[in-house]
């Protein structure tokens, strides 16, 4: 059941290095927040990353998988979601290389059942919205210079980017056919220690991830580079140019 003035917010693969930040960000800053966070606890998550916050009053942690539409749904009647912030994703070039259909699994029919879950929760799509979080990989490769803009033609290269690249289509295809709000990002490669003196570094990573200055992804639900039926389609981004 929801609680009376909060917000409820789901974060899917909250327990891996960027979506751990993003949790903690969330849950210390954000105490009229309420957190869940979604997570299969593959090779990517380890509570670890959360211990720091896993008692406090405004988290909840579920081990569970996105592609388990059952699953979503009972989610989703308890805690009346208002955002999702869907970091959940099988990741790294060279795993999809080996094992693809791991990929095609969770990026693609994950993204969908998500998608999904939340359209028929969400009857009245007002002061919600999909988060979907991405990866510049789906551009494809560069050589030693250049740069990514927005309007790079999607080129992947890779089962893995192949399987973000239909996961960016599904979401953006979700919005026009069914007036589903989202917003989109897609981030570049992060690298970072996740020791004690990393915490430091917690607020830096959330900005990244969510693409804004601080506070815009608290405000996911009312940013201002959000797709809505009378305005443009357009990426979630603060930097027009990702550098790879």
């Amino acid at each position: 059941m929801k609680a009376q003035g909060k917000s409820h917010i789901l974060i899917t693969g909250g327990a891996g290095f960027i979506g751990s930040h993003v949790v903690r960000r969330f849950v210390n800053k954000y105490k009229d927040y309420i957190i869940v966070n979604l997570d299969k606890l593959t090779y990517a998550g380890n509570l670890a990353n959360l211990h720091d916050v896993e008692h406090e009053s405004n988290y909840a942690f579920v081990k569970g998988d996105i592609c388990d539409a059952t699953l979503l749904a009972g989610l989703f009647e308890k805690y009346s979601f208002d955002g999702i912030i869907h970091l959940a994703a099988e990741s790294h070039v060279d795993r999809s290389i080996s094992n693809p259909m791991d990929f095609i699994t969770t990026n693609i029919v994950g993204t969908v059942t998500l998608l999904n879950a939340a359209r028929n929760a969400w009857s009245d799509f007002s002061g919600k919205r999909f988060y979907h979080i991405s990866t510049d990989e789906v551009y494809g490769s560069l050589g030693k210079t250049g740069y990514f803009t927005e309007t790079t033609n999607y080129d992947p290269r890779s089962p893995y980017s192949a399987s973000k690249a239909s996961s960016d289509h599904l979401v953006r295809a979700y919005h026009h056919t069914y007036g589903l709000p989202i917003a989109r990002r897609k981030i570049r490669r992060h690298f970072w220690l996740l020791d004690v003196a990393s915490r430091q570094h917690a607020t830096r990573l959330a900005r990244t991830a969510s693409g804004s200055e601080e506070g815009r992804l608290v405000r996911f639900f009312r940013a201002q580079h959000v797709e809505s039926p009378n305005r443009p389609a357009k990426e979630c981004s603060r930097d027009q140019e990702a550098r790879r």
